[in-house]
């Protein structure tokens, strides 16, 4: 094997999973098959979602390059469902003659979506696996797949598990990255990291999340190989090229003249760079013109009607036109999570702080708490569309992998 041949099969090779034993691979796909036989009896009784209809829209206008955001609801449509339209391409030889309208086929694009779940549960195994070895990785992933919040959403055409999915595995390959100094670990969190950002637009928050981890984290002894400018450059290079590539460079490099002015936000931004107007913006419009429709539908905030992207925030018998309502998650998480997880939680909470040490301790784990902590406060304190748990879901592996600690 030559050199180039062997560091191309280091790249897309893990040495965690080499080390897990058979036996915990059978297991592993066992529970996959069960997880995947209760999914398939789930997909066939489970209506689309109004949402999905709104995903599949915008993603097949996407397909045609017809990337303008028309819909209320389409400021956060993106790339990332594209694996969705997969049987409706082949169309031609999927549909049967009893279905004219095509539902089977858009049934069949939620098992497209069914690749994030199966690779977040990849990675739960590989994450537990290198942390605490044996067979602890078998309850936090059993916990995780069988969630009832991941569990449904899992098999729905959307963005919230691949967002979900995609920043677990960002931090896992950073955490790998620490661990090794090996650039392979880099490139694979800057990929998971740019699949990330194109899946939805609160994963811009994840590029300084990152930057911040490898600022709490010790510094290991083989630091630093590559000098961290370098490294940082790299992964913004991948991320911008990436996100080109999600929305294959149509309408790249726009005059700042031609920026999208639906909100308030957006017009204010285009008058204070007016003296640059013949400037490009290095980003494609569509990325750019749903964050305008985001900040417009803020602007706006909920209500009833054909001009609106969601109702408003309920909760507890009150209406708020927009959140943040900085308690909302709190309450619906004592709510709706399972109460033999909150047990579990408590249970590993108190595991950590007895033997926490010091402030090595939590520094060494930054790669699991901190994300908890940043993406909890942008939720209670930052997010004005608080509709549901769907939104918390990027919360989920995270508390998972804490309840570990449990086992």
């Amino acid at each position: 094997m030559t050199a180039k041949h062997y560091y191309l099969f280091r790249f897309f090779t893990s040495t965690t999973w080499q080390q897990i034993s058979p036996a915990n691979r059978r297991l592993f796909v066992a529970i996959l098959l069960l997880h995947f036989v209760l999914s398939g009896w789930f997909i066939s009784r489970t209506y689309f979602t109004n949402d999905e209809y709104a995903y599949y829209g915008w993603a097949v206008r996407w397909v045609q390059g017809n990337q303008e955001r028309v819909d209320p609801t389409d400021d956060s449509k993106t790339p990332i469902v594209a694996p969705a339209l997969l049987p409706v391409v082949l169309k031609p030889w999927l549909q049967k003659n009893d279905d004219a309208h095509g539902y089977a086929l858009l049934q069949a694009g939620r098992w497209m979506m069914y690749v994030f779940q199966l690779f977040g549960a990849v990675v739960m195994l590989l994450c537990c696996y290198r942390l605490w070895g044996g067979r602890k990785w078998v309850f936090p992933l059993v916990l995780y797949l069988f969630d009832p919040e991941v569990f449904s959403f899992g098999m729905l055409v959307g963005s919230d598990v691949p967002s979900m999915v995609l920043l677990f595995a960002t931090c896992f390959a950073a955490w790998r990255y620490w661990q090794s100094n090996e650039l392979r670990h880099w490139l694979w969190m800057g990929i998971f990291l740019s699949m990330a950002v194109v899946a939805k637009a609160s994963m811009l928050y994840a590029i300084p999340l990152c930057m911040l981890l490898f600022v709490i984290a010790p510094k290991q002894a083989n630091h630093i190989r590559i000098a961290a400018w370098k490294r940082w450059l790299l992964l913004l290079f991948i991320v911008w090229l990436f996100v080109h590539v999600a929305y294959y460079f149509q309408h790249s490099f726009f005059p700042v003249a031609q920026l999208p002015q639906k909100s308030t936000a957006f017009q204010q931004l285009a008058a204070m760079l007016s003296s640059f107007s013949q400037w490009p913006v290095p980003l494609p419009y569509g990325f750019v013109s749903g964050f305008d429709l985001l900040k417009y539908n803020e602007q706006l905030g909920g209500g009833h009607g054909p001009i609106y992207s969601f109702l408003g925030v309920y909760f507890n018998e009150t209406y708020f036109a927009r959140g943040p309502v900085w308690y909302y998650y709190g309450f619906v998480f004592m709510y709706k999570w399972p109460l033999y997880a909150w047990a579990m939680l408590l249970l590993a909470v108190g595991l950590l702080f007895r033997n926490m040490g010091s402030w090595l301790y939590w520094r060494q784990r930054v790669f699991w708490w901190m994300p908890l902590l940043v993406y909890g406060l942008l939720l209670s304190f930052v997010n004005p569309f608080q509709i549901g748990m769907r939104h918390a879901l990027l919360l989920f592996p995270f508390l998972y992998l804490l309840v570990g600690y449990a086992a």
